[in-house]
């Protein structure tokens, strides 16, 4: 497969754009040997700017690309050897252009670093959420790196101002659905945006259940759960357990504590 030898080179500060390098199955040999250069023109690549500040690739070998006026995101299906196309950031978001680091969590979750703040695009909705100094533990809004520990996914932010931590509270993700866990627990609701999820690799069905064993709501992974029963309703707190069914049939089981607290 000539996409396991490829090795794309960000050109950092320059304004190089990207090359995507094709080195063969033998390193050594250098006859087969050849890069392509991604640029800013629609007909050189279509990246959004030549000013390449950082490249990473998702858990699912997606390239992103940050750069000194926006992300763009490496689409192989695109031309003859693949396009760039925009990443887009809400228009009434105050963030970037400029990025200046970029990570990814187990999850898919997009960290994005740029002077006035840290960013998360959710790999399951693509919503875009704004961590600043103001609504966060942000020491600095200038974000100089990104490092996302594998273990925990908890966010490591380098800023101007020194080093922050933000505790994602979601876990490695699993394959397997015996593994599977709620987080946060306890699953506190404080408003509208808390939302109870589950660590597993694929979109499932999750039912949620009382003690007693009574049905209180269903959704799926992707979904993840707002604290209301079936009807809408807002459910009380106390202990409640969730069953989720993988397409194989294999059932994960498991417990949590959602306090209320609005």
């Amino acid at each position: 497969d000539y996409f396991d030898h490829w090795l794309v080179i960000g050109s950092g500060s320059g304004t190089g754009g990207v090359y995507r390098c094709y080195l063969g199955p033998d390193p050594f040999d250098k006859s087969d040997d050849f890069c392509l250069q991604y640029l800013e023109p629609f007909s050189q690549g279509n990246l959004i700017s030549n000013t390449v500040r950082v490249v990473r690739f998702s858990p699912q070998g997606e390239l992103w690309v940050g750069t000194n006026f926006g992300i763009s995101r490496f689409d192989p299906g695109l031309g003859v050897n693949g396009l760039f196309v925009d990443v887009d950031i809400p228009p009434d978001v105050v963030f970037g252009p400029d990025i200046t680091a970029l990570d990814f969590d187990t999850r898919g979750n997009v960290w994005v670093g740029a002077a006035n703040g840290l960013g998360r695009f959710d790999a399951a909705t693509g919503e875009f959420t704004l961590y600043t100094s103001l609504n966060s533990g942000l020491v600095s809004d200038n974000v100089r790196s990104i490092t996302v520990d594998h273990r925990t996914n908890d966010v490591w932010v380098g800023t101007a101002g020194g080093l922050s931590l933000v505790k994602t509270n979601s876990g490695k993700i699993t394959a397997n659905v015996t593994d599977v866990t709620a987080f946060p627990n306890p699953y506190v609701i404080r408003s509208n945006d808390d939302l109870l999820r589950f660590n597993f690799i694929d979109d499932a069905p999750v039912r949620i259940y009382s003690t007693a064993g009574e049905l209180v709501a269903e959704t799926t992974v992707n979904r993840s759960w707002d604290g209301r029963n079936q009807s809408g309703r807002e459910c009380a707190s106390g202990v409640y357990m969730f069953v989720i069914t993988a397409a194989d049939g294999t059932v994960g089981r498991g417990k949590f504590l959602l306090v209320r607290e609005r």
